[in-house]
């Protein structure tokens, strides 16, 4: 059993209940073993990674995503009717 030191405890009150946040300082100590094997590893902008055994992991394109999403709702609101506020007439 390792050491535990209590830093802090807080309750928190959210809109589904009340929680309970503990901050303990806690010596962990791992043992590493050693396989030999040695990787690389390739960041790119194709893909997001490529390993030195070649596989590759494809890069998320979030950005390009949202921008058709985007595109698709601006598209929508573009198609609505102009409405306007009636405004008083002027004598």
């Amino acid at each position: 059993m390792h050491p535990v030191r209590w830093e802090r405890i807080r309750i928190v009150r959210r809109a589904d209940g009340y929680y309970a946040q503990f901050c303990i300082n806690v010596e962990r100590k791992e043992e590493l073993i050693s396989t030999g094997k040695t990787i690389g590893i390739d960041v790119g902008l194709n893909h997001f990674y490529t390993d030195s055994d070649g596989e590759t992991i494809p890069n998320p394109r979030y950005l390009r995503k949202s921008e058709k999403a985007l595109k698709r709702l601006h598209d929508r609101v573009s198609r609505e009717e102009v409405r306007f506020w009636p405004s008083e007439k002027s004598d």
